[in-house]
């Protein structure tokens, strides 16, 4: 069995996002996507660099007994997975395929949560998945408004 620290495992997912951010504005990001998406998927890119900023924030603020928790790691296929087709997807479907992304994040937050006996650990695991879920929604709604754009 692999163990893991807490705070490599929130920085790993901190990085993760960053590449989202990436993924929709680099050079598989907008460059097929008709002037609404082009718009919708700039505020999604800042609301990556956002969750990016969030988590490193939240990572120096957290007490190192949390962070230097040695817990078994959980494999990161999916999230992983889901960022590789957030890469790879025409601009249109960028927008689906970053709420897959947070999906796959929020999973690996709230199986990471259950999985850990020390209660402050999945208190902070609960608190990310919070952030996860919240920025879920922003993106979702977002989207809905796309058509308003």
């Amino acid at each position: 069995m692999a163990y893991e620290q807490v705070k490599n495992i929130v920085h790993d997912l901190a990085r993760k996002h960053l590449a989202a951010s990436d993924a929709c504005r680099g050079e598989h990001g907008i460059t097929n996507a008709n002037a609404r998406t082009k718009l919708l998927l700039e505020h999604l890119e800042a609301f990556e660099v956002e969750v990016y900023a969030r988590l490193e924030i939240d990572n120096e603020a957290t007490p190192n007994e949390i962070l230097e928790t040695w817990i078994q790691y959980v494999p990161m296929e999916s999230v992983d997975d889901s960022l590789k087709r957030l890469e790879y997807a025409e601009g249109a479907d960028k927008p689906q395929r970053l709420l897959d992304f947070h999906q796959s994040v929020t999973d690996l937050l709230k199986t990471i949560s259950d999985q850990v006996e020390s209660e402050k650990v999945s208190e902070f695991f609960e608190s990310l998945t919070e952030i996860e879920e919240t920025f879920s929604r922003q993106c979702a709604v977002a989207q809905t408004g796309e058509a308003d754009i």
